[in-house]
């Protein structure tokens, strides 16, 4: 009986530490908790900071006037619409097409660098305008707005208008082989243009006859137009005087001929 006793509080503290083994263990056969979705409701003047990559969906509000880098490669460019502010150094790269719907205007400070090629176009285009502006100064113009022309040295006064054809108009005209055909006119003509044509060929002479005789002629122009040919048309660098206009058929043949004559 007292050897009982003496082994009681051995038995205790035996029974308390596996009562106290037991409870520190997990149990078996129970499952760990399910995971949980995260609200985060900081306030703005605390933000959550983020680092790396994030993947954001949904609508996001901005508040206030952020500065924000955008640092996507050329492969990935940022398209901009409506007007855009640049400032500082902007690099092209490559040749692109560029199209500038608004006029471009710049200041007198702004200045423009052209390559060789295109500075030497420029040069020369530069030269042709004042050469022209040169030639142009020289022209001038009557009280009605017509130009006023100067005959080279050795011709006449300054021409008028060449608006008469003192020879009238030829259009189908039959002339005969044997006989030919003269047209003359009162007084002469300063003729500055003329057009023949005919089916056969034809000997056209137009001369200023001023006097009676085989030598009193001052001026003549001797043509020959083929038959069939798109025939003659000519303009004079000088105006011609001419009262006489005649038609030679050739080959024996009568001939049908159409003409022209402009003078003043």
């Amino acid at each position: 009986m007292n050897r009982f006793k003496g082994s009681r509080p051995i038995m205790l503290g035996a029974t308390l530490l596996i009562a106290v083994f037991a409870w520190s263990r997990p149990m078996l056969g129970v499952a760990a908790p399910p995971d949980k979705d995260v609200v985060v409701v900081n306030t703005p003047a605390q933000p959550v900071p983020v680092t790396g990559n994030t993947t954001v969906s949904g609508t996001v509000s901005i508040a206030g006037t952020p500065t924000v880098t955008v640092v996507n490669t050329p492969a990935q460019p940022v398209p901009v619409t409506g007007n855009t502010t640049v400032s500082g150094t902007v690099s092209i790269a490559g040749t692109p097409t560029v199209t500038v719907a608004n006029s471009v205007k710049l200041d007198s400070s702004s200045t423009v660098n052209l390559g060789a090629t295109d500075s030497s176009k420029l040069d020369t285009a530069n030269a042709h305008l004042q050469h022209i502006d040169s030639a142009a100064s020289l022209l001038s113009y009557d009280g009605s707005g017509n130009l006023k022309v100067s005959v080279a040295a050795g011709g006449g006064s300054d021409p008028t208008i060449a608006n008469r054809s003192p020879f009238g108009f030829g259009s189908g005209l039959l002339i005969s082989s044997h006989h030919g055909q003269v047209f003359s006119t009162v007084g002469s003509a300063n003729v500055t243009a003329f057009s023949f044509y005919t089916d056969n060929d034809v000997e056209v002479r137009l001369y200023n006859q001023v006097g009676s005789g085989p030598d009193d002629v001052t001026t003549m122009l001797i043509m020959l137009v083929k038959g069939g040919s798109p025939g003659v048309v000519q303009s004079l660098s000088h105006a011609m005087p001419a009262n006489v206009l005649g038609f030679y058929c050739l080959s024996g043949n009568d001939c049908t001929v159409s003409f022209s004559v402009i003078a003043y």
